[in-house]
């Protein structure tokens, strides 16, 4: 019995731990999942929810290995984090669907959300398994634990800093967007006279891949409309790249890139701007476009539906 009950501390411990890792490769996928699942939260404070989780994470595997404070402490918090990602793969599910990727192990080892879902009824039950084996012991040496959950949230943070947004960019007046008038560059069925949001990018930035990202993520949250893609052609990348070989949820074209950059009134990408019969009313950069500030202003231009 007590090898057996040394083998699951140690699986589930060293399962916490590959999780917490997994989710950092890119962390900007597992803030969309906290994002979507509670946009309430807003973008940046999930942002930092999503980090403090994968510290606590890290820290609980550490514990659980270690067999540390297990029965007090450790455990009832294990079982605690388990129910929390539990009710988000549920919410997953019924908004959803059966997703590919639950994001419980990042985007380097995908489970889909049924398979999430009983992952971590199997886990659950290993832990209360443990928990009732488990001896009772003193909390002595506890600031030990403090220290390395202080150093999880530390690292966490250092490595992935959460972006910091510069004010908005403020136009005197609308000027041309001078896109709108090439026959080349048309989309199908479109007007682009009428008022959309135009993004910018190429396939070589990561800042475009992350705002691709977001803007996907917010189109999960609340459905946009009129929003259209524009990409640098590059030798180098490619647009499977951009988009991480997933479904494109919006209308794209490509431009050469001699073309792409005279369609931009700043060097600076990605580029996004707010087009109303023909004219930039609003311009935003990567640097400027804050999610949170800006998803008002989407709603009432009506990108937002």
């Amino acid at each position: 019995m007590k090898i057996t009950i040394a083998i699951l501390r140690t699986f589930l411990g060293l399962t916490f731990i590959a999780s917490a890792i997994l989710k950092l490769f890119p962390i900007e996928a597992f803030d969309a999942r906290i994002i979507e699942t509670s946009p309430f939260l807003g973008w940046t404070f999930s942002m930092v929810i999503a980090r403090l989780i994968i510290a606590c994470e890290l820290a609980l595997g550490i514990f659980i290995v270690a067999g540390l404070w297990l029965r007090r402490v450790v455990y009832p918090l294990t079982l605690a984090m388990l129910g929390f990602f539990t009710c988000i793969v549920i919410y997953s599910l019924i908004r959803f669907g059966n997703e590919p990727n639950c994001g419980c192990f990042g985007e380097l080892l995908p489970f889909s959300n049924i398979e999430s879902l009983i992952k971590n009824i199997v886990f659950i039950a290993i832990t209360i398994f443990l928990y009732y084996n488990a001896k009772e012991h003193s909390l002595k040496y506890w600031w030990i634990g403090i220290i390395v959950l202080g150093l999880s949230i530390f690292t966490i943070f250092m490595m992935h800093k959460i972006p910091l947004f510069l004010g908005e960019i403020e136009l005197k007046e609308p000027f041309f967007s001078g896109y709108v008038d090439s026959e080349n560059y048309q989309i199908e069925e479109t007007d682009l006279y009428e008022k959309h949001l135009a993004v910018f990018l190429t396939t070589t930035c990561p800042k475009c891949k992350d705002m691709v990202r977001n803007m996907e993520t917010l189109n999960r949250i609340y459905p946009l409309q009129n929003v259209y893609y524009f990409i640098c052609e590059d030798s180098i990348g490619t647009t499977a790249q951009l988009f991480d070989n997933k479904e494109i949820s919006f209308p794209y074209k490509t431009i050469p890139k001699d073309t792409f950059y005279t369609y931009l009134p700043a060097p600076y990408l990605p580029f996004i701007g707010l087009v109303d019969s023909g004219k930039y009313t609003r311009i935003w950069t990567g640097a400027n476009f804050n999610f949170d500030r800006e998803t008002p202003i989407l709603k009432e231009e009506g990108i937002i539906r």
